[in-house]
């Protein structure tokens, strides 16, 4: 089973009196996700963060399943990766807001009114040199941009310049440790800082902002350094080749360290005007036949595709709750281009909660809706290994296993030879059945062990739970009998009528924390 994993930053709320007491998701018209939810599971999740709230960049990882506390690093090395800048060992990397500050460094706007071309800017302070380290800047989406310093003896042991608060004095960068490199690389950054400011008040793009009334992007607030460290790979990890579909550099970064292939998307721009029927429909090509590692159909063949929908954030933010839920009912109505999808678990939620009414993350949970698991499901996934019948003992070399001592038999191709006093023949593909087994063959069908029952559907080899024979891995998930699509669930489990925070309190998967979510749903454990 393949999986779609679609992440609607931002997506949690809060009630809001302006909507009837109802968030913006609760309140917006969505056929579509109240369809799938009344079809398969919903419940909440728990971000699993680190610091006072969680962020976009832990909250992603999280739900990859992977230990912040193990496979942490800090945001600026996924925002310069997810721009395409070239990020060394040794460099030290930055993301960064162009925004407004007044002649005493008072923070007017931490986005300088979300200024949109930033490129002449970014040109202007491009290759500045200071004390042997050289600043490299990249443009990211709207006001935001990437910066790396290179250079020997620096260190990602310094303090952030940016407070996510305006009307203070923008914070000078400190060391964060007694270290010689600590202190260097906070003094060049400051001078760089300073530098930049006294370019920028200057350039012919701030002073024309400021005779149309719009505030100048005089200054660049810094956090989150960092430095390139090797992650394990999600296909290593789940065993699944991923591709990611994103316009926000953050989330291009994150799926580049995990070594998942970007898709690019013409008109995927990370705002509220992405093209999100272009993005849809990548994301259901990119989980077309044949899968896995063969790509005879252009972005197809993977097993795992992460769609990732920032504009619902944006909004947030801006405490813009209408054009939260005008937007998730634009999503909404482009969902139908997944509908008709065959063996693809769909999986929507959020990374985090940005309440409209607070305009920052929070760990309030998130609803989360799966759609497309089998009825009654249970089981691992682990690699393309197909249990052996009871008793069978044996090692795997490439396609053939091999028998335990005393075994009769003979490798032909990809003949599997049998225990001792086995019967049966090959053709084909067929494997003989051991001695008394019952089962037939269709297609790539795989004779079941005696007294198991199911249906072979593409790679699905069906077994009930009380089915004998070994272990199961790799795209095998065990069926109920006829592997309905999509499923139909008991009534104990609680309908959910509607995909919101309140309704999914009531979902059959409960609460549970985002860093056991993917290991879950790899083994349909609900």
């Amino acid at each position: 089973m393949k999986i779609l994993f679609i992440i609607l930053d931002g997506l949690g709320d809060r009630p809001i009196k302006e909507l009837g007491d109802k968030t913006p998701l609760e309140a917006a018209k969505t056929p579509n996700f109240d369809f799938l939810a009344s079809q398969g599971i919903c419940g909440l999740i728990e971000p699993v963060y680190q610091g006072k709230f969680p962020t976009s960049k832990d909250a992603h990882l999280s739900l990859f399943g992977y230990d912040l506390k193990k496979w942490g690093m800090a945001r600026g090395v996924f925002e310069v990766l997810g721009i395409g800048m070239e990020l060394g060992k040794e460099d030290i990397a930055l993301r960064g807001n162009f925004s407004t500050v007044d002649s005493n460094f008072k923070i007017v706007d931490r986005r300088a009114g979300r200024i949109s071309d930033t490129k002449p800017l970014i040109k202007a302070l491009q290759k500045i040199t200071i004390e042997g380290v050289k600043f490299l800047l990249a443009p990211a989406v709207s006001h935001r941009l990437g910066i790396i310093l290179r250079g020997r003896n620096l260190s990602d042991k310094i303090s952030d310049g940016d407070f996510h608060k305006a009307n203070i004095r923008a914070p000078k960068i400190r060391p964060l440790e007694k270290s010689p490199e600590a202190r260097f690389t906070a003094r060049v950054l400051n001078k760089f800082l300073l530098n930049s400011h006294q370019i920028l008040k200057n350039h012919p793009l701030n002073k024309k902002r400021i005779k149309k009334g719009q505030l100048a992007a005089n200054y660049i607030l810094v956090r989150e350094a960092g430095k390139l460290k090797k992650l394990q790979s999600f296909e290593k990890k789940w065993r699944m080749k991923a591709c990611c579909i994103a316009g926000g550099v953050l989330y291009k970064g994150i799926a580049k360290v995990l070594g998942m292939d970007l898709i690019k998307v013409k008109g995927a721009t990370g705002k509220a005007n992405t093209d999100l029927e272009a993005k849809f429909k990548a994301a259901k090509n990119s989980l077309k036949r044949p899968a896995p590692y063969r790509n005879e159909v252009s972005g197809a063949g993977y097993d795992f595709c992460y769609l990732h929908i920032k504009a619902t954030d944006n909004f947030s933010h801006d405490g813009d709750f209408l054009g939260k839920k005008k937007f998730i009912e634009k999503i909404d109505r482009n969902l139908p281009i997944f509908l008709d999808l065959k063996d693809v678990l769909i999986t929507i939620t959020g990374d985090h909660s940005t309440p409209c009414g607070v305009k920052e993350h929070t760990a309030d949970p998130l609803p989360v809706l799966v759609f497309g698991l089998p009825s009654g499901a249970r089981g691992k996934k682990r690699r393309s290994f197909f249990a052996l019948p009871s008793g069978a003992r044996g090692k795997k070399r490439r396609s053939f296993f091999a028998l335990p001592s005393g075994a009769r038999g003979k490798k032909r191709r990809s003949f599997f030879a049998l225990p001792s006093g086995a019967r049966g023949k090959k053709r084909r593909s067929f494997f003989a059945l051991p001695s008394g087994a019952r089962g037939k063959k269709r297609r790539s069908f795989f004779a079941l062990p005696s007294g198991a029952r199911g249906k072979k559907r593409r790679s699905f080899f069906a077994l009930p739970s009380d089915s004998e024979g070994g272990r199961r891995k790799f795209t095998f998930f065990a069926l109920e009998k006829d592997g309905v699509h999509p499923p139909q669930f008991s009534s104990k489990f609680g309908r959910v009528k509607k995909f919101s925070e309140k309704e999914c309190q009531k979902g059959k998967i409960g609460k549970i924390k985002s860093t056991d979510f993917m290991r879950r749903i790899l083994t349909c454990n609900f």
